[in-house]
């Protein structure tokens, strides 16, 4: 009997003692899961998983030098988005990530740039993006590829530019360049000037090096604008619109980009066009593009150089509408209103002395500025008001209204302005032309 209660003490003990490594166990593997979720939950209620991206159809395009622009275009989602990895990768699977600062508000879109020089990668095969979003205690996570598009080579947008070929009848043109497009040929509209182009990865089974072929049309240069001075020893407005203008300062005229242009001292030139209702563009919602050539081998000045522009009515805020060169001698496009400034920089320094074409583009509330033939510049996603003035339109400076100008030093050439955007193909045939 006494054997017996040891015995029935001695279960309840071992059974007690069992009870209490289990409960030990659990509070171990507790603390450890609490670490755990303490330390993820960061990432938990961040949303990374709820930020969507698209990239449409058609809206990537790739330059002969291999610069990327696409449109990126943000799903719905309420995480807080700091930036974006845009994840560059090439035919050898070597990838290059490019952060991209700054949001993009859901179901809004966002034009994104990258130059060569930034990726330095011989061929295109894949773009792809991650979101980078901030957690509730400010962190930034990065989230995974959530978006992948592959270059196919059949988009219309996903093009190549090569130099344009001049048609003189019904004949056929060879496209060649740099990516090597071979036994591919297309016919040109007799006495044309075009942008040979060609869509496709593979044209009669030659592989593009780069993987994105050329095209096959010849696309003309635009010729609705409503204002063109040739500077062929005048200023005549030769769109027929009777935008006439007047040297002032002693603008003379030298060998321009085209036959004759304008040259500016830098002290006192300009050329002054009156104001009139149909260049008087930059109205709320406007879309507009400026074309012109110019060289230049000098320094600017006091602030800037300005190529074309308009005097502000009412602020101290200059060029409501105008092409500049800056302070460290970099292009700009501008397209200002009173107490806010838009603007597209380019990164790259312009006196060198040599002709370069500048176009600069406003649509609605987007900047797009090329230079020789390429994108190299924006300023999307912020909202420009009426940037219209009554000041007269000035080439070489602005020196009215309530901001005195600086002055221009070299030469500009065929200026023209169309009152709509001019796309990337039309740009690239005027340069070429």
């Amino acid at each position: 009997s006494v054997m017996m209660k040891k015995r029935g003490l001695s279960d309840v003990v071992t059974t007690v003692l069992l009870i209490l490594l289990v409960l030990a166990a659990v509070i171990i593997v507790w603390a450890f899961a609490r670490v755990f979720i303490l330390d993820n939950s960061a990432k938990i209620d961040t949303g990374v998983f709820n930020v969507g991206f698209s990239i449409p159809s058609k809206n990537v395009v790739i330059t002969e030098d291999n610069n990327i622009t696409f449109k990126l275009t943000r799903s719905a989602g309420e995480a807080e988005l700091e930036a974006v990895n845009v994840i560059i990768e090439d035919n050898e699977g070597n990838r290059v990530v490019k952060r991209i600062d700054g949001s993009i508000n859901e179901l809004g879109s966002k034009t994104i740039i990258i130059l060569r020089f930034e990726h330095n990668l011989t061929s295109i095969k894949r773009i792809a993006v991650a979101p980078i979003v901030l957690n509730k205690d400010g962190n930034e996570i990065i989230g995974n590829e959530v978006v992948s598009y592959k270059i196919k080579g059949d988009e219309e947008g996903s093009i190549l530019t090569l130099p344009a070929s001049s048609c003189t009848g019904s004949e056929t043109q060879s496209c060649s360049g740099s990516n090597e497009c071979k036994n591919y040929q297309q016919t040109c509209s007799a006495g044309t000037w075009g942008t040979c182009i060609e869509l496709g990865n593979k044209i009669d089974g030659t592989s593009c090096s780069i993987g994105v072929c050329v095209v096959g049309s010849c696309v003309s240069a635009p010729t609705d604008y409503i204002a063109y001075w040739a500077f062929e020893n005048d200023f005549i407005d030769n769109s027929g619109n009777g935008h006439e203008g007047t040297g002032q300062g002693g603008v003379g005229f030298a060998a321009g980009k085209l036959d004759q242009g304008a040259s500016f001292d830098g002290i006192n030139d300009r050329i002054e066009i009156p104001h009139t209702g149909s260049i008087n563009l930059g109205a709320d919602g406007s879309k507009f593009s400026i074309s012109l050539w110019f060289k230049t081998s000098g320094n600017v000045g006091v602030w800037a150089d300005h190529l074309i522009g308009k005097a502000s009515d009412t602020s101290n805020l200059p060029n409501p509408l105008g092409v500049s060169l800056q302070l460290d001698n970099k292009i700009s496009f501008s397209s200002n209103e009173a107490g806010s400034a838009h603007t597209a920089t380019s990164t790259l320094a312009y006196n060198d002395n040599s002709w370069h074409h500048i176009v600069g583009v406003r649509d609605d509330n987007d900047l797009y500025l090329y230079l020789d033939g390429i994108l190299v510049a924006s300023n999307t996603g912020g909202s420009i008001g009426d940037t219209r003035s009554s000041s007269p339109l000035q080439i070489g400076t602005y020196t009215t209204g309530a901001v005195s100008g600086e002055w221009f030093n070299g030469k500009i050439d065929d200026v023209k302005i169309y009152n709509r955007v001019v796309n990337a193909n039309e740009v690239s045939s005027i340069y070429y032309s």
